[in-house]
C-alpha cells in the first residue's frame, strides 16, 4: 500500500516503519546528548556556586597582603604561600570559569613567586594582585 499525497507516491508502509525506526534512533540519541549537556551545565552552576562563595575570601587575603606590601613593606613566606594556594586552587577549582585572561595573570603572578623573597619584584606583584582583587570583586552569576 502507498501513501499518496498530491497525486504522487510518497512512501510505502514498509519504507514508513524504516523512517520511524531512523526518528526513534535520532530521539534516543538526542535524548543522551541532552542529558550529557544538562549534567554539564549542572556541575558549571556547582562550581559558580562555590566560586561565588570562596571569591570574597580570597580577595580579603590579597587585599590583606596587597597592603601589607604597600603600606608596611610587609611581605614574608607565609604572605607567598597563602598567595600560591589561593592562586593554585582558584586555577584548579575553577577552571572552566577562570578566562585566558585570568589564567595569563595566574601563572605570571605565580612566576613572579618563584624568586626568592629579597628579589621578588614588588610593584610588580602589586600590580599583578590589584587585578586578582578587582577580578575577585565581580560577581560570577
Amino acid at each position: 500500500m502507498y501513501i499518496i499525497i498530491g497525486g504522487l507516491e510518497i512512501f510505502t508502509l514498509d519504507n514508513l516503519g524504516i523512517v520511524a525506526d531512523i526518528i526513534g534512533i535520532l530521539g534516543f540519541m538526542l535524548t543522551i546528548l541532552l542529558l550529557y549537556r544538562s549534567n554539564s551545565l549542572h556541575k558549571l552552576i556547582a562550581q559558580k556556586y562555590a566560586y561565588n562563595k570562596e571569591r570574597e575570601k580570597s580577595r580579603q587575603v590579597i587585599q590583606a597582603i596587597r597592603n601589607g606590601i604597600s603600606d608596611d613593606g610587609v611581605f614574608n613566606e607565609r604572605s607567598v604561600s597563602q598567595l600560591r594556594i589561593i592562586l593554585f586552587s582558584s586555577n584548579e577549582k575553577f577552571s572552566s570559569l577562570n578566562k585566558g585572561r585570568d589564567k595569563k595573570h595566574i601563572k605570571k603572578t605565580l612566576k613572579l613567586l618563584e624568586s626568592p623573597i629579597d628579589e621578588i619584584d614588588k610593584q610588580q606583584l602589586c600590580v599583578e594582585l590589584d587585578y586578582f582583587i578587582a577580578r575577585y570583586g565581580r560577581d560570577e552569576n
